[in-house]
C-alpha cells in the first residue's frame, strides 16, 4: 500500500477511539478509514478498532491548539 497521509491506530484486540473536546477549540472536519483506500467523514461518535484504523484531516486553517482549548484522541 502507498503512503497515506493519515494517523494509523493498531489495535491487536477490540478498541475503540474517540475525540475528546477539551476547552473551545476551533471546529475540525476529519476522516476515517479501515483500509486506508475508502473514506467517510467522521461525526466524532467512538469508532472500532479490530486492526488498523487511520484518521485523516484537511482543514484550511490548520490544526493549531492553546493549552486550554485542543482536541485529545481516547483509545480504551
Amino acid at each position: 500500500m502507498n503512503n497515506i497521509n493519515a494517523i494509523k491506530f493498531l489495535s491487536e484486540g477490540t478498541s475503540t477511539l474517540s475525540l475528546a473536546k477539551i476547552g473551545i477549540p476551533p471546529s475540525i472536519s476529519l476522516e476515517y478509514s479501515y483500509n486506508g483506500i475508502d473514506w467517510s467523514e467522521w461525526n466524532f461518535r467512538c469508532l472500532t478498532i479490530n486492526q488498523a484504523l487511520y484518521i485523516r484531516g484537511y482543514n484550511s486553517e490548520g490544526f493549531s491548539y492553546s493549552i486550554d482549548d485542543y482536541y485529545s484522541f481516547i483509545i480504551e
